[in-house]
This record gives structure tokens, sequence and C-alpha cells, in this order.
């Protein structure tokens, strides 16, 4: 089901955070040693409420349906206006990091998508 494979990948990637100590700034933390789990229980609360909606409820299901048909469409417009330009400002809107010359442009459109992700997910340095 795509909703249990989209969660389980966030779950993937929110241990490596925590591993890598982005909560309670303590490296090589478990999930159980968390403080704060209120991050972890707003997933798991999601997962949950989205699985029952779209397995008991044929109409939710069909706008779950919708609303990834609607995220995939507005991605690929997206993908497709994405400048080398505007992927330099939002990097340093985001980050403070000035990307001219790190990166040939040349690079940036033959990877596109990737810096895309990296946009959508606000750099997660896992991610990248």
């Amino acid at each position: 089901m795509v909703v249990d494979n989209v969660f389980q990948e966030l779950d993937n990637v929110y241990e490596i955070e925590v591993r890598a100590g982005r909560f309670d700034d303590v490296p090589l933390q478990t999930l159980l040693g968390l403080k704060d789990r209120n991050f972890q229980r707003l997933l798991q609360l999601s997962h949950k409420l989205l699985v029952y909606f779209s397995e008991d409820d044929r109409y939710y299901r069909q706008w779950l349906g919708a609303a990834m048909l609607l995220v995939r469409k507005e991605v690929s417009e997206y993908l497709k206006e994405l400048s080398f330009t505007e992927f330099q400002e939002l990097v340093w809107d985001q980050w403070q990091f000035d990307m001219r010359g790190a990166v040939p442009e040349e690079y940036f459109n033959a990877h596109k998508e990737d810096f895309l992700d990296m946009v959508f997910a606000n750099f997660l340095m896992n991610l990248v």
C-alpha cells in the first residue's frame, strides 16, 4: 500500500535524524531514548489515520488518491519551472549558503529532480 510505503520511508529518515543527534542534540541516540517524541507520535498518528480511512472508507480513499494525483502534478510542474538561479536563491534563503560556483549548471540540469527533493525536504541532510 502506498501510504504504508511512504510512512515507512518517513520513519527510516526520522530514525536516522534521531541517531544523528538532530533532536535533543544527542548523537547516536535511539528512538526509545528520545526525550521529545511528539513528532514521532504525529507521524504514527497520521499513518494510522490515513491507513484507517483508506482501507475502511471508499470515499476517503478516493480523496486521498485525488490528493496524491494533485501533488504529483504540482511537483511535476514545479520541476519543469525550477531554474538554476531559483535553486541557488532557495539554498540561500534556507541555509544562508552561497551556491554560486559550487555546482555547475549542467550538473544541476542533469540532476534537477534530486535538487528538487532537497528543496522540498528543506535540506534534511540525510536525504541529500
